[in-house]
């Protein structure tokens, strides 16, 4: 008997102890007030549904249930009588689909405080006009406004460093695009079928830009390909399956290679950078850029300067037994034109009878290979000559 008593006085106690743990986190049912519904989570309320019935303009409140307002967590998707809505200061969260598919929501007054929009929480309102998003947003998810389709012009936050993948897909209006200093990257398809987008006089030599980053090349593009001075980066898939693609000219201002940005360019052969060996190896490049990587760098490339095939000692863009001759004069104290770059033809940095020897190697078949500073190669030894470095 009184083991069971003890047993009974225990399995309440454990009871007590467990809804007590609970209400100290205030983790509640939902509760509602007026046309909102929302739960308490920690100190704060989370705004979690809002009435079927609402209509026009929307004021979220700032408090619900005494505790602050802080996030929107899918409260009005599918609202299609809501024509616009007053966010509270409060709030610094908008969570997945929380407004999708608005079809009259023309009106948003965002926020001051707002930090992130989670993905498709904007996406299919095609009342949409204008965005002006505040400076506090550090992230805006994937497909976070994409087809809205009135949706023209976007001033996004100056404290952006990525825009991700299809943010703006399908706003088939949107044409006025003011692209902050801070962003660093774009991700595949973020302007897709935009009004900028399909905007032909926007496209540069098959390429489109937007503000100083290159985001999509047209397949048809053949031969070598110039990345515009100035380019912070190349977005994922900018260049995908371009099967013609044989060569790439990049200076040193581009930072970052997005992800597949060069997937399937099976041509590609040369990559002319403007960097040095030192700068590459801080370049950004994401995954499966293969082609890309594994193509014959040429450093130091500066397109007013005639980059010479090594080896082609005079400069007639053939490598044949003038050049040895020619290196051979050179190295006798002739007085002949030679092409400074190509002189160190075994690439140990220094210019001797060894590169005589190298040049004539090579011209007679040996498996040796000959060097030239502004190609992207580097020194070994002199038995195995130079060997890439990637």
């Amino acid at each position: 008997m009184r083991k069971s008593v003890f047993k009974t006085v225990a399995f309440f106690l454990a009871l007590i102890i467990i809804l007590s743990c609970f209400s100290s986190f205030n983790i509640l049912a939902d509760e509602s007030y007026d046309i909102f519904t929302y739960r308490i989570s920690g100190n704060e309320a989370v705004l979690t549904k809002v009435a079927n019935t609402a209509s026009g303009e929307i004021t979220v409140p700032d408090t619900l249930g005494g505790y602050s307002v802080t996030v929107i967590d899918g409260a009005f998707s599918n609202k299609s009588k809501v024509t616009g809505v007053t966010i509270p200061d409060t709030v610094t969260t908008i969570t997945a689909n929380s407004f999708s598919y608005c079809a009259k929501l023309k009106n948003i007054n965002f926020s001051s405080n707002l930090v992130v929009i989670g993905e498709a929480a904007f996406c299919g309102c095609v009342s949409l006009e204008k965005l002006d998003l505040p400076d506090s947003i550090s992230s805006i998810a994937p497909y976070a406004f994409a087809w809205c389709e009135k949706l023209s012009t976007v001033k996004l936050p100056g404290s952006l460093d990525v825009i991700e993948k299809s943010l703006f897909s399908g706003c088939s209006a949107l044409d006025d695009i003011d692209i902050p200093d801070s962003v660093a990257y774009i991700m595949q398809g973020a302007f897709y079928q935009t009004k900028y987008y399909n905007t032909e006089s926007n496209w540069e030599n098959n390429v489109l830009y937007i503000g100083s980053h290159l985001i999509e090349a047209k397949t048809t593009i053949t031969g070598v390909c110039e990345v515009k001075p100035g380019t912070k980066s190349v977005a994922s898939r900018a260049f995908n399956m371009c099967k013609s693609l044989e060569g790439v000219i990049i200076y040193n201002d581009t930072k970052t290679i997005g992800e597949a940005a060069f997937y399937g360019c099976s041509l590609l052969a040369d990559v002319y950078y403007g960097g040095t060996v030192d700068n590459r190896r801080k370049l950004d490049v994401g995954k499966n850029n293969n082609f890309f990587s594994n193509a014959l760098w040429h450093y130091n490339y500066n397109p007013d300067v005639k980059e010479y095939v090594p080896g082609d000692i005079n400069g007639d863009d053939v490598v044949n037994m003038k050049d040895a001759l020619r290196l051979l004069k050179y190295h006798s104290g002739w007085d002949v034109e030679v092409i400074e770059s190509v002189l160190d033809v075994n690439g140990d940095n220094a210019e001797n009878n060894k590169d005589i020897t190298r040049l004539l190697k090579h011209l007679s078949g040996w498996d040796v290979k000959i060097y030239s500073k502004n190609v992207g190669v580097e020194f070994d030894d002199d038995d195995h000559g130079p060997v890439i470095s990637f």
